[in-house]
């Protein structure tokens, strides 16, 4: 099977552990400015930061319907500005941000969460609200799996497509950025590879 593919949105390297599953041919990386609609097309999967471009992935967009008619997985970090898959909607932030607004609670479990704690991540250095602010809006059959604030609502869910495909959707800070620096980085780019790969439920 094709190894999915993180398009990357920024210079610098990626994170040690993704640099690894690189060298392992686990995942293969391109910038945002070098992918083409037949790079989304050909991948297992595909995964994306909170800094994409968004105009330019609107131009992705049928890619990724074929990508998903056909039963790949497509992961989103960060706010929908604008919808480049069909069915996601732009992103709400909280109307509050009160302490107890910015607290959030595991739902459902998920592969992509295995072996994590989602809880230890309500703060990062005792400050809340890095792990997310708001929520994208989950589409009709989707699956909230974690909720923010005292109304839950989803900021991340998994949406298991009638018409094919899986897409998860976390309305924050890159996952990955986010565990990193609580020492957490390398289970959770394991788990999202591995899942975007097809080689976790999904």
């Amino acid at each position: 099977m094709r190894p999915p593919l993180l398009i990357r949105s920024h210079f610098g390297e990626p994170p040690k552990r993704v640099r690894e599953l690189i060298a392992e041919g686990r995942v293969i990386t391109r910038n945002e400015w070098e992918v083409e609609p037949g790079h989304i097309r050909e991948a297992s999967g595909v995964l994306t930061t909170m800094h994409l471009d968004q105009i330019r992935a609107l131009g992705w967009r049928d890619a990724f319907e074929v990508l998903l008619n056909a039963g790949g997985r497509v992961g989103i970090n960060g706010h929908v500005a604008r919808p480049f898959i069909v069915g996601l909607e732009s992103y709400v932030p909280l109307p509050h941000q009160s302490l107890a607004d910015l607290r959030f609670d595991v739902l459902a479990p998920h592969s992509i969460f295995a072996g994590i704690d989602r809880l230890e991540w309500r703060t990062s250095k005792g400050v809340a609200g890095f792990y997310g602010r708001g929520h994208n809006p989950m589409p009709e059959g989707g699956i909230a799996l974690t909720g923010i604030g005292p109304g839950h609502r989803p900021i991340d869910w998994v949406w298991h497509r009638s018409g094919g495909g899986v897409v998860f959707s976390h309305a924050g800070n890159d996952l990955w950025g986010m565990s990193e620096s609580e020492g957490k980085g390398a289970k959770v780019v394991d788990n999202l590879i591995a899942w975007a790969a097809g080689e976790l439920e999904p």
